[in-house]
């Protein structure tokens, strides 16, 4: 199994991100970490975190399941707004 995790490149949940990050590897599920540009996003709490992949880059047959840290339209991610 393989998910989706996307999270905000400015100000996502860290404390939410390391509990199902955490979860996941325990399960031996992989992931891959999407925003909406590649490199590190920086967390609410000053966290950092790599996004290798641009969610327009995803390919939905490469997942099993998308994960999307909560509220990322009101830290940081446009959602169809610039």
């Amino acid at each position: 199994m393989k998910v989706l995790f996307v999270i905000a490149p400015l100000r996502y949940r860290e404390e939410e991100f390391e509990v199902t990050a955490r979860m996941l590897s325990d399960a031996e599920i992989e992931y891959d970490v999407a925003s909406t540009k590649t490199g590190v996003c920086i967390g609410m709490m000053g966290g950092e975190q790599e996004a290798g992949l641009e969610i327009s880059k995803a390919v939905e047959k490469d997942y099993d399941a998308t994960y999307i840290n909560r509220r990322p339209w009101r830290q940081g991610f446009p959602l169809g707004r610039r």
